[in-house]
């Protein structure tokens, strides 16, 4: 079953093991006004990924067990729809250019440019949007 949500906020999954980081990037989420779900690792991601509703998801890059990429790939296969945000403390130019991760911000990421890129790519992802990719 997927979450509740509205047409006017998305429905946000943040990932990392690091339970600092995840606290900080679902906190400044929050305050701008979306609906935040965290997962501390891969494992819990992918059961939101089963469950659904989910709109963007930010994934750390470097996590135990599964990488980021390797997260972001299954979301890309299994629901094209959500958008695909990769957090790195290091370039990780390859996900960009294999298409995984539709942005790849910088650890750490200044909280407005945080927030719009999570809006920019949800507005694009919309339906009807007519930035939408086909």
């Amino acid at each position: 079953m997927g979450l509740a949500r509205t047409d006017e906020t998305p429905v946000v999954l943040c990932v990392d093991d690091d339970v600092c980081v995840l606290a900080a990037v679902s906190r400044v989420l929050r305050r701008a006004g979306l609906h935040v779900i965290t997962a501390a690792g891969a494992a819990s991601a992918l059961e939101h990924l089963e469950r659904g509703g989910i709109d963007v998801v930010i994934s750390d890059a470097h996590m135990p067990g599964m990488t980021g990429i390797e997260l972001l790939t299954r979301f890309m296969r299994e629901r094209p729809s959500v958008a695909r945000i990769l957090l790195s403390g290091s370039p990780q130019r390859l996900a960009l250019e294999s298409g995984v991760a539709e942005l790849l911000l910088s650890k750490p990421t200044p909280h407005r440019e945080l927030v719009e890129a999570v809006m920019r790519l949800w507005q694009n992802k919309r339906p009807g949007s007519i930035n939408r990719a086909s």
